[in-house]
This record gives C-alpha cells, sequence and structure tokens, in this order.
C-alpha cells in the first residue's frame, strides 16, 4: 500500500543501475579523515560502471582503480517505479512529495506490517549508510553544519576556483561543432572533437560540460522496461539520439572523461525537490545522477542534466554554468548521493541535517546570499495577521530582491492556488547589502513557499516620447482663454499616465516580480488563523536612486485615516524632493529629517483612488517610488 501510494504522487522514483565491478584502490587512494573510519572497513559505496560499459571498463580498469575512488560496490534498487502506468527514472522534480514514514529502523516491527513495510523500503528507500544517521546538533543550524564542513582531497591537492575563470573562448569553441554525424562513437567524439583544441585537463571537461548541455535534450517520456532504460541511457546511445531521461548525461560525460584520461565518476543519488517534505533519517530512492571530477587532487561535482537549458528546473533557458566544477558543500544542499563517501567533506552532512537544509538555486550561491535570522527549523509558522521579518545579507549594492509566498492546495496534490508578493527592501549597512522581507499570508490555515529571488537590479527604463509634456493646446482652448485653459488643467490632473512609468489606473508599470530575477531559495511557511494579512505595497524596481519605505508597508489607505509616510535613501546622501500626489493631482511636499537622513509627511486620505509618491530627478524629471490605493 505505501508503494503504491509513494508511486502516484510520484515521491521517489529509482533510477536501475548498472551492473558494476568491485575495483581496490591503488597507490593514489583518496586521503579519507578519522570521520570516514567507520566507512573504511566496508569501503566506500560508489555506483561503477558496468552493464553496457564492460569492453570499455575493460580499458579502463587501471585508470579507474587508481583513482582514488576506492573500492566500488552499492546496492541500488532493483525495480523503479511505474508512474501513470509508464517509466520515470528521472521525475522532473516540480511535484510534492508525501512524508516519508520508513527509515533506517522501518523494518523493526512484527507481524505482516513489517514485511510490508520492508517491501515498500526495497522500491523507494535506499539502505542508509550508518554514517548518515546522526542528529542534528542541537547548538547548530542546519546552514552553519554545512558550512563548517571542509573538503576532502587527495594528497597533495589544493583548493581551486574555477569559477573565477572566463570560459568564453572554450564556450565558443563548442559552439562551432554542433552538427556532427550522428555515427561518432564517444571516444572519437571526446579524443577529437571535445578535446583535441585544448591542452588542460579542466578546459577538455569544461569543453564536454559545454557540449553536453548545450547539444543533449532532457527526455521527460518514460522508458517501457529496466531494458529499454538501460540500452537508451548507454553513452553511445545518448550520443546518437541526442536525447536522455536524465542518467544519460552523467554516463556520457564519464565516458568522455574516461576517453580523455581525466579521473570521473558518476554518482547516484537523491536531487531534492521543493515541496519535499521528508524529516529525519529518511533516503528516498535515487533519482538522479551527476559526476565527481578529480583534478589536481581536488573533487569537484559537474552535473550536465540541471545545467541543460531544456531541463525543467532551469528557468533561465540558457546553460547554468553553475554546475561546472560546484563545490561539494554547495551541492549538498539539493544533490544527496547514496554513499556517504560520495560527498567529499568531512565531517560528513547527515539525513536530517540535508531535510532541514532550505532549497536553493545556484542564484543563492552567485548572489551570496545569507538568511540571517532564520530559525533552528527553517520554516516560518505565522497566525492571523501577524508579520515577521526575514533578514537576508547579498553580495553588493548592485543587487535586488524579490519575494512571494506560494500558497498550494490543502489536498497535498501541490496545485498552486494564490501568489502573494511581499515586501522585500534594501539598505546598504556598513558596506554590506542587507534585506529586509516582510512576510505575512493571507489565507485560513494554510501552508505554502516563501519564494525569494535576486538579480541585478533593473536600469531606468527609457524616456518614451510624450513623457513629462503636455500636449499642445488646441485652437478651441486658445479661444476659450484662461477659464478653459485652468478647466482642461483640472481635467488632466486625474490622468496618472502624466507620470512617467504610471499606468491609468495609477499602478506602476515597473515593479519587480517573479519573472523579474533568477529564483536564490525557497522557505515552507504554515499559517493558521484568521485571514487579515496586509497587502504590502510594491515600490519602482527601475529607479535610478532607491528608497526604503518604512511606513506605511500596506498598500491599502483608509477614507478619512491619517497617514505617517516616512521614507530613506539607500545609499545616496543628496536632498531629493518628494511629493505625494492625490488622484486629484494634489500634490503634499515631504519634509526632511536631519535625525535619520529621512523625508517624512502626515496626511489624511480625503480621496478614493491611487496615491503615489514621487521624486524629482534632473534627467528624468518625476518618478513615481510607490503607489498607494484608497478604495
Amino acid at each position: 500500500m505505501q508503494q503504491q501510494q509513494q508511486s502516484e504522487h510520484g515521491a521517489g522514483v529509482p533510477i536501475p543501475s548498472r551492473r558494476e565491478h568491485t575495483l581496490s584502490g591503488g597507490a593514489g587512494a583518496m586521503q579519507r579523515p578519522a570521520s570516514f573510519a567507520g566507512n573504511a572497513a566496508g569501503g566506500s559505496s560508489l555506483s561503477g560502471h558496468g552493464g553496457p560499459f564492460e569492453a570499455d571498463q575493460s580499458l579502463r580498469m587501471g585508470t579507474m582503480a587508481s583513482s582514488g575512488f576506492g573500492t566500488m560496490s552499492s546496492t541500488p534498487p532493483a525495480t523503479f517505479a511505474q508512474k501513470d502506468r509508464g517509466m520515470s527514472p528521472f521525475p522532473s522534480n516540480v511535484g510534492p512529495s508525501q512524508p516519508a514514514t520508513l527509515s533506517a529502523n522501518a523494518s523493526a516491527g512484527s507481524g505482516g506490517a513489517a514485511e510490508q513495510d520492508m517491501t515498500a523500503r526495497d522500491s523507494f528507500i535506499e539502505d542508509i549508510d550508518p554514517v548518515l544517521l546522526q542528529p542534528l546538533p542541537t547548538s547548530v543550524t542546519p546552514i552553519n553544519y554545512v558550512k563548517m564542513t571542509r573538503p576532502v582531497f587527495k594528497f597533495g591537492g589544493h583548493i581551486s576556483h574555477p569559477d573565477t575563470v572566463n570560459w568564453s573562448k572554450v564556450d565558443r569553441q563548442m559552439a562551432t561543432i554542433k552538427s556532427l554525424s550522428v555515427k561518432l562513437t564517444v571516444d572519437v567524439l571526446a579524443t577529437m572533437h571535445i578535446g583535441r583544441p585544448f591542452t588542460t585537463a579542466i578546459e577538455q571537461a569544461r569543453a564536454a560540460f559545454t557540449w553536453i548541455a548545450s547539444n543533449i535534450q532532457y527526455d521527460p517520456s518514460g522508458a517501457e522496461s529496466n531494458d529499454d532504460f538501460e540500452q537508451q541511457e548507454d553513452p553511445n546511445a545518448v550520443l546518437q539520439r541526442r536525447r536522455s531521461r536524465g542518467p544519460g548525461f552523467a554516463y556520457l560525460f564519464d565516458a568522455m572523461m574516461g576517453a580523455l584520461g581525466i579521473e570521473s565518476h558518476a554518482v547516484r543519488g537523491y536531487l531534492r525537490q521543493p515541496l519535499d517534505t521528508y524529516q529525519g533519517a529518511v533516503m528516498p530512492a535515487a533519482n538522479h545522477v551527476w559526476n565527481a571530477v578529480c583534478l589536481d587532487g581536488e573533487y569537484r561535482l559537474v552535473d550536465t542534466a540541471c545545467a541543460a537549458k531544456s531541463h525543467p528546473l532551469n528557468a533561465e533557458s540558457k546553460t547554468d554554468s553553475w554546475f561546472f566544477m560546484a563545490s561539494p558543500k554547495d551541492m549538498l544542499f539539493t544533490h544527496f548521493p547514496v554513499a556517504a563517501a560520495n560527498q567529499f567533506v568531512d565531517p560528513v552532512v547527515p539525513l536530517a541535517v540535508f531535510w532541514m537544509l532550505p532549497y536553493v538555486r545556484p542564484t543563492y550561491f552567485q548572489a551570496k546570499v545569507k538568511l540571517l535570522n532564520l530559525p533552528h527549523v527553517p520554516r516560518l509558522e505565522l497566525r492571523d495577521d501577524q508579520v515577521t521579518p526575514l533578514v537576508l545579507c547579498v553580495r553588493d549594492s548592485t543587487l535586488a530582491v524579490f519575494a512571494e509566498v506560494e500558497l498550494h492546495d490543502p489536498s497535498g496534490s501541490g496545485r498552486i492556488v494564490a501568489r502573494q508578493p511581499l515586501l522585500a527592501q534594501c539598505m546598504d549597512y556598513k558596506g554590506k547589502r542587507m534585506v529586509k522581507v516582510l512576510v505575512g499570508v493571507r489565507g485560513a490555515d494554510v501552508r505554502g513557499l516563501i519564494k525569494i529571488y535576486c538579480g541585478t537590479r533593473l536600469p531606468l527604463q527609457p524616456k518614451r516620447p510624450g513623457d513629462g509634456a503636455a500636449s499642445p493646446p488646441g485652437k478651441a482652448q486658445k479661444m476659450l482663454g484662461f477659464l478653459q485653459a485652468a478647466k482642461d488643467k483640472r481635467s488632466l490632473a486625474h490622468d496618472y499616465t502624466r507620470v512617467k512609468d504610471v499606468d491609468e489606473e495609477g499602478c506602476i508599470k515597473t515593479v519587480a516580480t517573479a519573472k523579474t530575477f533568477p529564483l536564490a531559495c525557497v522557505l515552507p511557511v504554515v499559517h493558521q488563523g484568521r485571514n487579515n494579512a496586509p497587502t504590502f505595497v510594491q515600490p519602482n524596481a527601475a529607479m535610478p536612486n532607491e528608497f526604503y519605505i518604512k511606513e506605511p508597508t500596506d498598500g491599502q489607505l483608509h477614507l478619512g485615516e491619517s497617514i505617517s509616510f516616512h521614507l530613506l535613501p539607500v545609499g545616496d546622501e543628496r536632498l531629493f524632493h518628494l511629493q505625494l500626489r492625490s488622484p486629484s493631482g494634489q500634490q503634499h511636499k515631504f519634509i526632511y529629517q536631519p535625525s535619520d537622513q529621512g523625508y517624512i509627511l502626515r496626511h489624511t486620505v480625503k480621496e478614493r483612488g491611487a496615491w503615489i509618491i514621487v521624486y524629482h530627478t534632473d534627467t528624468d524629471g518625476w518618478l513615481p517610488i510607490v503607489s498607494y490605493s484608497c478604495i
């Protein structure tokens, strides 16, 4: 029953393994720290080559034996789940997962229940390495636990910085060899086309990564059987079809590295999904394969499948270079290997820590996002109209942040029922780019995800013809004289479009959305109680200057209410001219407050419509900062 329930929701879909060879470590074996001692007796559990690779493997036995990956043995599940009457060895990773009920002690029962649990475990739960069963220390957060781990090197290895290298020359070279004969073998492609123009191992690895991610398409369809899956995911078959269901990306990259004489290995593990709700020492069946590469004694990870622009999680529609030579500790936020030794960090990160980490995307590391006030359990729980600030730190002042709450169907189907934007504002503080996100949920007893997006600040939108200039008066206006001109002036005051980047309804056109910046991280949120949280304002995202809105943060104003407006300029000590413009066009000036270098205004709302705060620039005239609504 558990197996049937899991397969219906697509929680964990195991990848069928290939037959493996047991290889003994050579003189260049990896130098393991003391924390690996408990795992050394049984050997390193690493998924090996085999199956269709027997001919190629016999040629590479000597190379793999001395590569330092240790003894290769693994016991992957013998079957993989059926989903919608079809095989799905590599899910799209966008659906929900059910709370796991099986762990390493799942069979600790009696009678038929234990047998049923064992049956479900064989198909959906991996055998857990004992070193992964450690609990999370109470004195450290999950993120800090991962940060404190150290990379594992071979003797004499050192830390490299491949993310600082300009790979444009290699990528351009690979763009010129797209149209190749499908009859080419992997060895010929690697040695004669991919690696031949380059002399260093890391350039050859980059060339193989770029070519695979750009020319192999992700195939979401399912295989009819395990044998069919094995044949189609063979590297030469993937090369001929130019398609893979997932594992073939890693197998093809590994075969190219073998042909070029570069130490590489395919790693089986679990690719985390945004809606995963597993807890504790639970290891779902492997649903993904990536690569570990050793260059100059340092282990780095490569995921050509996630880097491909056709992958469902790649929202950028271009090759994601972050997945080339990624740091093992960074990859552990989403990629958890079945074998503890394949983490390549010391100490090993246990499963209890992995499931408590926030779900992140490459932007999280590229923008150097730091979650500063995240609770020990990375989940926010709110009640009624409670608003909780979430404080972040990003790389520098060139970045901006957008955040939203994504509410899901209470039935657990994962269907999105609502998206509610949050208020995310930046402030430069002592040389650091600080971000405060006000989190509030409008909904009674709902669950969802807090999605934080981060990217480069939008440039000021180009000036459109006619902005800031009134149309010339016609002949009728000249004949009617002063009174008619005054009447026309009063009628034009209701035209919101006279303010740059404001539409006819008084809404700012250039506010940030989920499509403005790439996704950085995801946090679960639970709300209980009444549905009366505020509707946050959304500031203009395309201003040349930034302003921090202290109050009011609620986008809805109430008729007859006296409102205190308070704004602070960000990173600029110049004096600005700020105005609050009413729906009828009346202008109310802000007062400069030297104590905090801010601008304040207190005004009673007496009109319904859009109230817009604008400021004046020398080059573009009046620009909107934020718009409020009174209905």
